[in-house]
């Protein structure tokens, strides 16, 4: 196998002749244009497998789950570069030179990513939200909602914060202080465990920082019938 690599801060080049390797389910923090030059190769995407032939371009957006395979040798071309120089013309121009391709084909390619993406970013994350709500009583498993999405967990967890402005745990802790707002228990550690909380101390943490006031203040405010 003939491997040579142009790296730099915003982007990579990468030139594989001759090679048989078959890449295992990974995921790439910078979206990754590819061009095979001989052979084929097999791109599986959310249980969704591609084949990319010979001249042949692809594209994988950053921290989406994927796996590569060849039935024999392949050679190709893969330009990988940091999101946020995906508007950067001047670097598309120098992927475009080293993959041999014109501009502004890189820039449909691009263009049409990211509009397909958006649509597939905004369903995860309802996704999230309605999945959150009706299992906030039960232990949330990131690990189980990825592999039902058929996404890496990361990519789902900086989805999440891109969308929402928030972090997937802050949302998880917003919905546990609203059920427990909500509690008529008389008692701050039932109320903590109940709610999803290690214990008393950080319940009344985190709910001082969403609301203001202590937990013992809000339900005082609710009722006179509240005791410690």
């Amino acid at each position: 196998m003939v491997y040579q690599a142009i790296i730099k801060p915003e982007y990579e080049f990468l030139e594989i002749r001759n090679s048989s390797h078959n890449f295992p389910i990974h995921f790439h923090k910078r979206l990754c244009i590819g061009k095979v030059i001989s052979g084929s190769q097999y791109i599986e995407i959310n249980n969704r497998e591609n084949k990319i032939s010979k001249n042949e371009v692809y594209i994988i957006p950053p921290y989406i789950t994927h796996s590569c395979k060849t039935n024999g040798n392949r050679d190709y071309l893969v330009f990988s570069l940091n999101p946020s120089e995906i508007k950067n013309w001047e670097i598309l121009s120098e992927g475009a030179k080293y993959l041999d391709l014109d501009l502004t084909k890189i820039k449909k390619l691009i263009d049409g990513i990211i509009c397909s993406n958006d649509l597939e970013k905004n369903n995860i994350v309802n996704y999230l939200l309605n999945y959150c709500e009706e299992n906030q009583n039960n232990n949330i498993k990131l690990n189980d909602v990825a592999n039902k999405l058929g996404y890496n967990k990361y990519y789902i967890l900086h989805l999440f914060k891109e969308k929402m402005g928030i972090s997937l745990h802050q949302y998880i802790i917003q919905l546990k202080i609203k059920r427990a707002k909500q509690n008529k228990n008389n008692n701050l550690l039932d109320i903590a465990l109940e709610n999803g909380f290690f214990d008393q101390s950080h319940f009344i943490r985190h709910f001082k920082r969403y609301e203001g006031i202590t937990p013992k203040e809000y339900y005082r405010s609710k009722t006179t019938e509240y005791c410690t």
